[in-house]
C-alpha cells in the first residue's frame, strides 16, 4: 500500500481500534481529531526525533554576519526548511565535525568563516513517495497517541510505549542504510604488495578483506592512519635488522671546522635511521669508542670513518621486505589500529598476541640471516693465557 495522508490516518484509526476512512475527507469525529494533532506539526516533530535518511540534506554556508559579542562571532542563518541538525562540519570531506558553536534561534554562532550544516529537510514533510514503512508507522504511532486522549485515554500508555519502540525500530533501520563510523576520506592508492599486507592486517583483526586497491572503506583508511604515524620507521629503528642494514665509507668534510673538542666532522647519510655503529677500519672489525652525535653530524679525530646503518630506503618497498617482516608490519597495523576499529569487531587482544608472536618469530629469524661472527675471549680468559701463567691455562 502506498505511503499518503489516507493511509497514516488509518493505520492511526486502527491503534485506536477504531474503523478506518473511506476517505481523507470523511465527516467523522476520529478524522477530526486526527486533523487537529496532524495540523500541529507532527510530522516535523516525528521528523525531529527519528532524523530519518530521506530528510537529511546538506548545506555549505558562506555568508555570516559578525557580531561582537562573543568570540565565536560569525552567525549564519539555517536554511529555510531546517528542521533538526544532525552535523555541522569544517571541511568539504564532512571529516572534521565542529564542536565549539552556539545554537541561537536559526543562526549558528561559530569562528569560521565557512561551514557544512547536514540538517533534517521539512522539503519531503508531505512528499511521501520518499518516506520509509518505518517512518510512517512512527507518524502514525503518533497521531494515535495523541488523539486518545480525545478517543480513547485509556489507550495512551500503550500508544506511548508503542511510539518509543517504533523510533528505535526506525533509527535501527536507518543506520543500516548509512555507516555508523563514515570512513576519513583516503588519498592512498594501494600497490599490490600493500593491500596483501592490508588484508593480513585485517585478518589479524578479525576483519574482511579488501579487494581493491582503491578501498575507501573505514577499516582500510583506519589502517591508513597507523601507516603514517611512522609505523614502518619505528619498526626499523627498533631493532638494527640485518636485512635493512647498509654500511658506508665517509671522510670528513673540510669546510666544517669544529671550533673545540674533535677536530673532523663527518656529515651522517641522508638515509640513515639508526646507528649499528661507527668502525675503524673496512671490515667493522674495530669499533670507534670516542665520537660525538649531534644533529646531522658525527664528530671525531678520524680522517675517515665506516658507518654501518638501517637505511631508511626500506621504509616505502614492501616487495624487497623478507616475509617475517611484512608479517611484523601487518602484525603491528592491527595491534595499533583494532581499537579504533572495535565497533567493527576488531578484536585487539588477539591482535596484541599475534603481534608479540611475529616479533619473537623476526627476531629469530633475522638472527639467523646474520652472519657469523668471530667470537672473542674475555679479558679473565687472557689474563690467564699471558705472562705469568706461561701461557698455560691451569699452570698454577
Amino acid at each position: 500500500m502506498a505511503i499518503d495522508k489516507l493511509s497514516l490516518y488509518n493505520k492511526a484509526l486502527i491503534l485506536l481500534g477504531q474503523e478506518g476512512l473511506e476517505a481523507i475527507d470523511d465527516d467523522r469525529a476520529g478524522r477530526h481529531h486526527l486533523d487537529a494533532v496532524y495540523s500541529l506539526d507532527a510530522v516535523k516533530y516525528c521528523l525531529q526525533i527519528v532524523k530519518p535518511n530521506f530528510a537529511r540534506k546538506t548545506a555549505k554556508l558562506t555568508t555570516s554576519t559578525v557580531s561582537n559579542v562573543h568570540d565565536l562571532n560569525r552567525s549564519f542563518s539555517l536554511p529555510s526548511d531546517f528542521v533538526e541538525i544532525v552535523d555541522v562540519y569544517t571541511d568539504s570531506n564532512l571529516d572534521q565535525p565542529l564542536s565549539r558553536y552556539l545554537r541561537e534561534a536559526n543562526q549558528i554562532q561559530c569562528a569560521y568563516t565557512t561551514i557544512y550544516v547536514r540538517y533534517i529537510s521539512s522539503t519531503h514533510e508531505e512528499t511521501y513517495t520518499y518516506w520509509t514503512p518505518a517512518f510512517a508507522n512512527v507518524v502514525a504511532t503518533y497521531l494515535a497517541r495523541e488523539a486518545s486522549v480525545k478517543i480513547d485515554s485509556s489507550k495512551f500508555e500503550k500508544l506511548d510505549e508503542k511510539f518509543t519502540d517504533r523510533v528505535e525500530i526506525a533509527k535501527t533501520l536507518d543506520l543500516e542504510n548509512e555507516p555508523a563510523n563514515r570512513a576519513s576520506v583516503s588519498t592512498v592508492t594501494l600497490s599490490d604488495d600493500w593491500r596483501t599486507i592490508y588484508n593480513d592486517a585485517l585478518m589479524v583483526m578479525g576483519l574482511e578483506e579488501i579487494t581493491t586497491n582503491t578501498d575507501d572503506s573505514n577499516r582500510k583508511t583506519k589502517l591508513d592512519r597507523v601507516l603514517d604515524a611512522y609505523l614502518v620507521q619505528d619498526l626499523l629503528e627498533d631493532i638494527g635488522w640485518t636485512f635493512a642494514q647498509k654500511s658506508t665509507k665517509a671522510y670528513y668534510d673540510p669546510s666544517l671546522e669544529p671550533s673545540w673538542g674533535y677536530r673532523h666532522v663527518f656529515k651522517k647519510p641522508d638515509d640513515l635511521g639508526r646507528i649499528k655503529g661507527l668502525f675503524h677500519d673496512e671490515h667493522f672489525q674495530a669499533g670507534i669508542k670516542y665520537y660525538e652525535d649531534e644533529g646531522g653530524n658525527f664528530y671525531c679525530d678520524n680522517d675517515v670513518i665506516y658507518i654501518k646503518y638501517v637505511s631508511t630506503d626500506w621504509l616505502n618497498t614492501p616487495s624487497q621486505w623478507p616475509a617475517f617482516f611484512k608479517r611484523l608490519v601487518a602484525g603491528r597495523m592491527a595491534k595499533d589500529a583494532a581499537k579504533s576499529l572495535k565497533n567493527e569487531g576488531a578484536d585487539y587482544d588477539r591482535s596484541e598476541i599475534e603481534y608479540e608472536k611475529r616479533r619473537d618469530s623476526a627476531l629469530s629469524n633475522d638472527a639467523i640471516s646474520s652472519p657469523p661472527r668471530v667470537i672473542r675471549n674475555g679479558s679473565w680468559v687472557r689474563a690467564r693465557t699471558r705472562g705469568g701463567y706461561r701461557n698455560r691455562p691451569g699452570d698454577y
